[in-house]
């Protein structure tokens, strides 16, 4: 357990450092300085669910690119397929598309790193006002 925490923490420190670098890159483009913070995110999260669901079936076990998306979208499957009807012949099949695995860890890394985007963008641009000079603070 204690391997997997550490795996989990050295996870956000790269993805704090690639969103920190690819929100400096944003920044310098004047009309997205604004939600540079968040357009990493999102970016991010597209290439770690992309690599995430790319090595699902590669690799037998939670060492995935991004573990918090693994685990949130396994357990939104199995949310998803305890609803399906019983006698389904396969309960995979019958789910939507963007429900199923390996899509769904797409979805759900999106999904939690944009809003982890949207928090840290709205304090942001909280703290540094349209029109101040930022390098002033």
């Amino acid at each position: 357990m204690l391997i997997l925490i550490a795996v989990f923490l050295v996870q956000i420190a790269i993805y704090s450092l690639l969103i920190w670098f690819l929100a400096r890159l944003l920044m310098t483009y004047d009309p997205l300085t604004r939600w540079s913070i968040f357009l990493a995110c999102l970016l991010v999260g597209l290439g770690s669910g992309l690599l995430t669901a790319w090595f699902w079936p590669r690799f037998d076990s939670v060492l995935y690119p991004n573990m918090a998306a693994f685990i949130v979208g396994e357990e939104v499957y199995r949310l998803v397929t305890s609803t399906v009807p019983a006698g389904t012949a396969s309960p995979h099949r019958a789910t939507a598309w963007p429900l199923r695995i390996p899509q769904l860890f797409v979805f759900t890394s999106i999904l939690l790193l944009a809003t982890a985007g949207l928090v840290m963008q709205l304090y942001y641009n909280h703290k540094h006002p349209a029109g101040s000079n930022i390098s002033d603070h």
